[in-house]
């Protein structure tokens, strides 16, 4: 997110805005918002283990996250593999 925030210039993204890579290549365009909520780029998406922290081992196997949304998203578009996502975070 940090690349992404130098590149817009701002620190919640839009409809529009394209969010970017550390090589800043484009990895995403938003296209839609039917959130409620404020986005921003300063705090890491949640995933399944701040919900493990949060609400203990049952309740947070069972609910779902941003980074898991995510996930799910680029491997239903044919576009990652978990591993690839694995891989570009830990090289």
């Amino acid at each position: 997110m940090p690349h992404t925030r130098a590149s817009l210039q701002k620190l919640s993204p839009q409809v529009g805005d394209t969010m970017v890579s550390n090589e800043r290549k484009g990895m995403l365009t938003v296209l839609e918002d039917t959130s409620d909520g404020i986005h921003d780029t300063l705090i890491a998406a949640c995933d399944r283990w701040r919900y493990l922290e949060l609400l203990g081992e049952e309740e947070g196997q069972e609910h779902r996250s941003c980074e898991g949304n995510m996930v799910e998203a680029l491997e239903a578009l044919g576009e990652f593999s978990i591993l690839d996502l694995i891989i570009g975070v830990c090289f």
